[in-house]
């Protein structure tokens, strides 16, 4: 049959096999796509709709989300509490997956992020809107350079910078 190919701007990066496979194999549980789906007497989903919850469509994502939690909840109903972990570890991968994304932007800009930390200054350099320079440093705290970072950065940046902070004081 013909494959599902999707690569949105802006989607990924993903750090991580384990948790994308099992993202991968809830999204395939609920939105059974093709021959496969037909073969085990389900109406498959069309190509759209997986598309739809990677390009994270709130009402697709939504659905998607209710229909982990009403399987994990029939689980543990049914004292399946094993497959109700299971579900759960489904449900948690796939809002990893469908979380946004802060390395990568659709947004080709170029900007540099600092985070600050016990003396640990990190310069995150994006470059048509992929992080592609790491830099940390050992000074006070640079008050302008802060101030400069973009508000949508800031956090992930301050994150990066403890971090390397705690690596540095380990």
């Amino acid at each position: 049959g013909p494959a599902v190919v999707h690569d949105p701007p802006g989607f990924g990066p993903y750090l991580g096999g384990a948790r994308v496979r099992t993202a991968v194999g809830a999204l395939r549980r609920v939105l059974p796509v093709g021959a496969l789906a037909r073969a085990r007497g389900l109406d498959p989903a069309g190509p759209e709709a997986l598309a739809a919850v990677l390009e994270r469509e709130p009402a697709a994502v939504a659905a998607v989300r209710t229909e982990l939690e009403r399987r994990r909840d029939a689980a543990a109903a049914r004292l399946a509490f094993e497959a109700a972990s299971g579900v759960q570890a489904d449900l948690e991968a796939f809002d990893w997956l469908v979380a946004e994304q802060k390395v990568t932007v659709a947004d080709p800009a170029d900007l540099d992020a600092y985070g600050w930390e016990a003396g640990v200054l990190v310069r995150l350099g994006v470059r048509a809107g992929r992080l592609c320079e790491w830099e940390q440093t050992r000074r006070r705290r640079p008050e302008a350079l802060l101030a400069a970072t973009p508000a949508g950065w800031r956090a992930f940046a301050d994150r990066a910078a403890t971090t390397a902070a705690e690596l540095r004081s380990g």
